[in-house]
């Protein structure tokens, strides 16, 4: 028996599977595996967080376990380590309990927690934006830029960031990158990647001298108004860590879920 997910967690946990299967894109190893109601997406390089196996509808914990059964043996053949993003509440009536001892008991260690967010209305915002040139991530030198950015805000390798986001081919397909500039220095970034149900927004960063700015709202905002312009969409979601929330929340967004994110070990 299969119960009824909120429509609003659905809503979210599909927009994460599509913005997931863009890693897919990154090199010439790329995978994917449709697994109905989840996919397995392979980047091809061994770093756990750009080859992700996410559930995007409700499982009951049999149908869990062979997932991951098949998506191990995925990532497996294709030689890279690879994570588990999971709404755990759209597991069992018992939730996140049976689903993070399924894990567990696989050998996936847990790495982080995301609010995933919602809204069909941004609010305006009332505070005076800073002056920010904002380019689109279209050509070899606005990709180099979106890597600094990247890899020191999120703490990833320069070296395995460059291999996902210098791809001209990961930018092909439904992500919309930009990078925001104060004086020639690239200052912040997001990306926008919309669906049938929602525009969603990933990676969603700002260099350390720039915070408190300011230059994090101006980016999100930008990125919001340009894929909305694209797609025609009304509504607008993100999973963001602890240190967003706050702003999010003021621009409007509504805690709905939470994803947890499992790493093989």
């Amino acid at each position: 028996m299969i119960w009824a997910v909120q429509p609003d967690r659905a809503i979210i946990t599909r927009n994460l599977r599509l913005a997931m299967s863009t890693y897919s894109r990154s090199t010439e190893h790329g995978a994917t595996l449709d697994l109905g109601a989840a996919g397995a997406f392979s980047s091809g390089v061994d770093y756990a967080v750009f080859n992700a196996l996410v559930v995007s509808e409700s499982v009951s914990s049999i149908r869990l376990m062979r997932i991951l059964d098949e998506g191990e043996a995925f990532f497996r053949e294709q030689g890279v380590s690879w994570s588990c993003w999971l709404d755990e509440a759209m597991v069992d009536p018992a939730g996140g309990a049976e689903a993070a001892r399924i894990l567990e008991s696989r050998g996936m260690r847990w790495i982080a927690e995301h609010e995933g967010m919602l809204t069909s209305r941004i609010r305006t915002n009332r505070r005076k934006p800073p002056q920010i040139e904002t380019r689109p991530v279209l050509d070899d030198a606005s990709r180099e830029d979106f890597i600094q950015v990247c890899s020191k805000v999120f703490l990833l390798p320069e070296s395995i960031t460059r291999r996902i986001y210098g791809s001209p081919s990961f930018w092909s397909g439904v992500m919309r990158g930009w990078v925001g500039y104060d004086g020639g220095q690239p200052a912040c970034i997001a990306v926008s990647a919309a669906d049938e149900g929602s525009v969603g927004l990933y990676s969603i960063g700002t260099m350390p001298g720039y915070r408190r700015r300011g230059f994090g709202e101006f980016i999100t905002r930008y990125a919001l108004s340009e894929a909305t312009g694209r797609s025609g969409l009304k509504r607008w979601s993100l999973q963001s860590t602890p240190a967003g929330i706050r702003l999010y929340s003021r621009m409007g967004y509504e805690a709905r879920t939470r994803i947890n994110v499992w790493a093989s070990k």
